[in-house]
């Protein structure tokens, strides 16, 4: 196997990895909105999460929010999905919705009523083209070379 075919099955595999992701955030978020519990909770906390470097830096927030759960059992906890665009909400009462059965899964809508979809979507579609496009230029030269043999 040449290094060029081992690039492509890497870059195969991580948007295989990719793709995966943002289908089971999308699965999380329809089971929580569909099943979940709500409940307001308290923003104890929010920081700022940076990743990458260089030009490619990015940042996001990252809250910490504790509510009482069905029972009365307190939870306190970092959102499943992160859902709070670049306002920083700490003191704020939030709404939350969790899992009935592991109240460590919840996430807190930036709206109120809805987890917005775009980041798993935008992983899925990334992943599609990129998996598109991999096929194209990494994989099928090097099933045409070893057709050719």
């Amino acid at each position: 196997m040449s290094v060029f075919s081992l690039v492509g099955a890497i870059l195969l595999l991580v948007l295989l990895l990719l793709g995966f992701v943002g289908v089971r955030e999308m699965r999380r978020i329809a089971a929580l909105e569909a099943r979940g519990r709500r409940t307001e909770g308290r923003v104890i906390s929010s920081r700022l999460r940076s990743s990458g470097s260089g030009d490619t830096r990015s940042s996001r927030l990252v809250e910490t929010i504790e509510f009482v759960a069905e029972g009365g059992r307190s939870v306190r906890g970092n959102p499943s999905i992160n859902d709070t665009r670049s306002v920083d909400r700490s003191g704020m009462l939030v709404p939350v919705i969790y899992d009935q059965e592991e109240p460590e899964v919840f996430v807190a809508p930036h709206d109120g009523q809805r987890v917005s979809r775009w980041g798993p979507v935008i992983k899925v579609v990334i992943a599609v083209v990129g998996v598109l496009f991999v096929g194209l230029i990494f994989v099928l030269p090097t099933l045409f070379a070893l057709l050719a043999l």
